[in-house]
């Protein structure tokens, strides 16, 4: 494994080895936040099963998550993030030398990958790992959680500002503009668009 660094973030290639074909690879699009953390090892270890059979894999963070750069707040956040798709695709195929890709996608990744594989024609196969049902329903889980875990905390925490210009879920902070973007997004419709 090797970090890589690409559209403003950072990634880790998994080269293949063995027997695999040879003209494909895999990209990973990981989840958000605290479910990020907890399935960061899966995700990994997926990459590593991926690559022991002979396909390259490709993890990385979303601009401004993890070890990416920027922060929360930078505008067009759902943009980037599927962009950065689409970026982690085209640095696969460069570094590794492959003609398509089976598009991986867990969480928020599944709900963002059937749209960065949207007019492309070297996506030739799309997982979604437990999918949000909707845009909508995502940023409803998102709301939940930050109402279960953030809302008593910050009631406890004394002398500490409330974070007033989006969701915090778990000290993981989404704005207003990301929440409504994700609100709109349909995964199911782009997926249905997309070639057999």
């Amino acid at each position: 494994m090797k970090g890589v660094v690409f559209a403003d973030t950072i990634g880790w290639l998994h080269e293949g080895r063995g027997t695999g074909r040879r003209g494909r690879g895999v990209v990973i699009a990981g989840a958000h936040g605290h479910e990020d953390l907890c399935s960061r090892r899966f995700l990994r270890l997926l990459a590593d099963k991926v690559a022991e059979n002979g396909l390259p894999a490709l993890q990385f963070d979303y601009p401004g998550c993890g070890n990416a750069a920027e922060d929360h707040s930078t505008p067009g956040q759902v943009q980037r993030w599927t962009a950065s798709i689409g970026a982690a695709i085209d640095r696969l195929k460069q570094d590794c030398g492959v003609a398509d890709v089976i598009l991986v996608g867990f969480r928020l990744g599944a709900l963002l990958a059937p749209l960065a594989a949207a007019g492309r024609d070297d996506v030739a196969g799309l997982v979604l790992l437990a999918p949000p049902s909707s845009g909508k329903a995502y940023v409803r889980e998102v709301t939940a959680m930050s109402r279960m875990i953030d809302a008593p905390l910050a009631s406890r925490s004394a002398g500490e500002g409330v974070f007033t210009e989006g969701r915090e879920a778990a000290g993981f902070r989404i704005s207003h503009e990301t929440l409504a973007d994700l609100s709109a997004l349909d995964w199911r419709h782009a997926a249905a668009g997309l070639p057999s």
